[in-house]
């Protein structure tokens, strides 16, 4: 079945939309690591200058550690932001389920989750079977009702916080994608919102023959995406993850 440019464009274009929502985020992740790193280099360099090498030896080397921890979480950021880009593709590809969700939460929690506190667990045992399918479907099935989500609570003081699980389970053919976010602290009132587009979201992946829903209730999310793994026959794939 081919599916029509409209419908994935429009798809693509609301996962650009909220990917440009969160460039303050993404700026102000990328200046902390890098602020931190700029201080900690000046320290170290004067701290060489001081002539008992021996008597901050200890200090030297926290020194290091911080520099070293600093380095692997900007790497960790550039890695999950470098992968937006083939989670938002429209071309038919062999992805890992396990690989999406663990890139899914680590982008999400650097460039989404930045004005929120968000504890997050993602449940991947058994892992399910790589699985043919467009990763830009996936993505924004999972992102518009999270979007939804933070945009009722974007202006709410104090903060409140949120526990968020990720559940990716091996069906017979293919995986299942659970979603679960809420409140730690319980149900809160919160008015009634449709998650964004949600027309069009059900039928872009009815017409991939998933099948998709999504409820927000109580400040509470739960998303449940259904992909059946159908491997191309003699098609050309690239394989991710």
């Amino acid at each position: 079945m081919v599916l029509s440019n409209s419908a994935l464009g429009f798809a693509l274009a609301r996962s650009e939309s909220a990917a440009g929502s969160v460039v303050n985020g993404i700026v102000h992740n990328m200046n902390n690591p890098l602020h931190a790193l700029t201080m900690q280099t000046e320290l170290f360099l004067k701290a060489l200058d001081k002539d008992d090498l021996e008597a901050i030896r200890p200090n030297l080397r926290e020194k290091c550690f911080r520099l070293q921890r600093i380095g692997e979480d900007l790497k960790s950021q550039l890695e999950a932001l470098a992968w937006r880009d083939t989670y938002t593709s429209r071309n038919n590809q062999l992805i890992d389920p396990v690989h999406f969700g663990n890139w899914f939460l680590e982008f999400w929690r650097y460039h989404l989750f930045f004005k929120h506190n968000f504890s997050t667990t993602i449940v991947t045992d058994p892992a399910p079977p790589h699985i043919m399918a467009i990763p830009l479907a996936i993505t924004w099935s999972l992102e518009e009702p999270l979007v939804t989500l933070l945009d009722l609570f974007q202006n709410t003081e104090p903060q409140i916080s949120f526990k968020l699980q990720l559940t990716i389970s091996p069906l017979t053919d293919g995986a299942a994608f659970q979603l679960y976010v809420a409140p730690e602290s319980g149900p809160v009132q919160a008015p009634a919102q449709p998650i964004f587009n949600e027309f069009d979201v059900r039928s872009l992946t009815s017409s991939l023959g998933w099948d998709w829903k999504a409820t927000l209730e109580g400040g509470s999310l739960s998303v449940q995406l259904i992909v059946p793994a159908r491997p191309g026959v003699g098609e050309n794939y690239e394989r991710i993850g």
